[in-house]
């Protein structure tokens, strides 16, 4: 767990000993450098940008030492494994009732594509592999990239705020693959030839 200082000037996040950024050289003791909380918190990586205070950051930095020790305590990965994404749509539904404009786009992303799929899944069983082979079989059955990214970023949310409900979950499953522009990369050919048969 550790406190970082943001540079103002390059924005290389820094040791909180540091008296210049290690990037650019330029002073970190003036105003403008903002701290940030880089710390491991149930198998997952959180880094928050907590502003100009540092005695704010080193209180976000205990709050979520505080919620590593409870999350030991509580049994992080028996829960995970027992806990299914369609238990959490429920509440989820209900937060977005509230806080959302387009409840019925997400209410039809669900039903219709990510329950079948992602819904009697455990939050343990849903990995970066398993998004990328969501993602793969819907564009081959020919959906726009821009509705999978959307389906995609649906799911994202329902487990961000599952987390931040106090639903603990082992891995985030991130962006793997994202198509730029909507277009799949090729595989980039070694020099002296094309891709060999093994």
């Amino acid at each position: 767990m550790a406190l970082k200082k943001e540079c103002p000037e390059c924005k290389y996040r820094n040791s909180v000993s540091l008296r210049r950024c290690a990037g650019c050289g330029a002073s970190l003791v003036s105003q403008g450098v903002v701290y940030w909380v880089d710390v491991w918190v149930g198998g997952r990586r959180i880094r928050e940008r907590v502003g100009p205070s540092r005695e704010a950051a080193a209180a976000r930095e205990l709050k979520l030492k505080q919620e590593k020790a409870r999350a030991k305590v509580m049994g992080v990965r028996e829960f995970a494994m027992s806990y299914r994404l369609e238990d959490l749509w429920p509440r989820y539904a209900t937060w977005c009732k509230i806080h959302n404009r387009d409840f019925k786009g997400k209410k039809s992303r669900w039903v219709n594509r990510l329950k079948p799929f992602f819904g009697k899944k455990t939050l343990n069983q849903i990995t970066r592999r398993l998004v990328e082979t969501y993602r793969n079989r819907r564009l081959s059955e020919g959906a726009r990239p821009a509705s999978v990214n959307r389906e995609v970023s649906l799911l994202r949310h329902m487990l961000r705020m599952a987390v931040e409900w106090g639903v603990p979950r082992p891995q985030s499953p991130g962006r793997p693959g994202k198509p730029a522009g909507g277009k799949r990369r090729p595989l980039a050919v070694p020099h002296g030839g094309g891709i060999r048969k093994a």
